[in-house]
């Protein structure tokens, strides 16, 4: 609870946690509220093709004639699943590591660090190295 309190009181913090409750937002709420559902959902419109920003397509169309407000919003949806795996995911491999680590130590700490330092490295995901 104090560590929100102390998140809320920044203002970057605070500025950061609205964009993305508006993009969890209108990633749940997409399909009630995009414009044209069918093109988000990837039906071409040829007649409307390379459409610059109007009223009535606020970011223009593609090459196909798709909306790109609404192919935008429901791409919010996918990227929004997409982050909440990944975070799923490593949680569920890096806690049981951790408290292992952390429970056994010595030896056992080890040999964790050093598969983790070698996972890293194989993949280049981690900035210290």
């Amino acid at each position: 609870m104090k560590l929100v309190r102390l998140a809320l009181k920044n203002r970057l913090a605070k500025f950061s946690l609205t964009i993305v409750s508006i993009f969890a937002l209108l990633a749940l709420i997409a399909p009630w509220i995009v414009p044209y559902k069918e093109q988000a959902l990837g039906e071409p419109n040829m007649a409307e093709r390379l459409l610059s920003p109007s009223l009535r397509h606020p970011f223009g169309t593609d090459h196909m004639g798709r909306d790109i407000l609404s192919r935008m919003i429901y791409g919010a949806r996918t990227s929004l699943f997409t982050a909440v795996s990944v975070v799923f995911l490593s949680a569920l491999i890096g806690v049981p590591i951790g408290i292992a680590a952390g429970y056994f130590g010595g030896l056992v700490d080890n040999v964790l660090m050093r598969f983790t330092d070698v996972f890293c490295r194989s993949l280049r995901s981690c900035s210290h190295f």
